[in-house]
């Protein structure tokens, strides 16, 4: 008995086309099975979870901020839910140096003065802001008159790393772990006595 071509129960079948044994038959049919399995499960995975995101680095957004008489800085420490922070102490920073700080109220509210035109980074409550700040009389329109830190995480991702948490995904390694050991045994006991 072979592959291709070999007669297997009397039947030689037609030249052009081979002749297949029931074991054969049953394995050639587990194989395809299992490539369309694979390629099926292949457009359930998210594509940006096989991807090496190691490299991207999120780009730091300037801020427009007109100063005001005195080179004074406003703005508001707010958490994630839009809720003020207290306490916290709101460093401004000029090439790694400190420049000024403030300290916020009940309401959030901070005042840092002193500050010339230029750019800065404004670290309150882990948060990094980098403003570029307008002496007064300078600032374009689209400067704001204050500036809004908001601490914590607003990022939202989208289940990159998180493969096995699609539900799809789940069902299909479900239906491999059932359907190929069913395919396997079924092969083994019809192959006959």
């Amino acid at each position: 008995m072979g592959l291709y071509g070999d007669k297997i129960n009397g039947d030689g079948g037609s030249p052009n086309q081979p002749n297949y044994g029931v074991m054969e038959m049953r394995l050639v049919r587990i194989v395809k099975w299992f490539v369309v399995s694979l390629a099926c499960g292949g457009l359930l995975i998210p594509h940006n979870s096989l991807a090496d995101n190691t490299s991207i680095q999120p780009l730091a957004v300037m801020t427009d901020v007109a100063l005001t008489k005195g080179g004074i800085l406003q703005g508001q420490l707010v958490d994630t839910t839009g809720l003020p922070v207290e306490g916290a102490d709101v460093e401004v920073r000029s090439k790694s140096c400190v420049v000024g700080h403030g300290l916020t109220d009940e309401k959030g509210d901070f005042v840092v003065s002193e500050l010339r035109g230029g750019v800065y980074q404004v670290v309150a409550a882990g948060k990094e802001c980098i403003i570029r700040a307008w002496s007064p009389g300078t600032a374009p329109p689209v400067a704001q008159r204050g500036l809004l830190v908001v601490a914590g995480d607003l990022t939202v991702r989208g289940g990159a790393g998180q493969i096995f948490t699609n539900p799809w995904l789940l069902a299909f390694v479900a239906a491999l772990a059932i359907g190929i050991p069913l395919s396997l045994d079924d092969s083994k006991t019809s192959s006959g006595p």
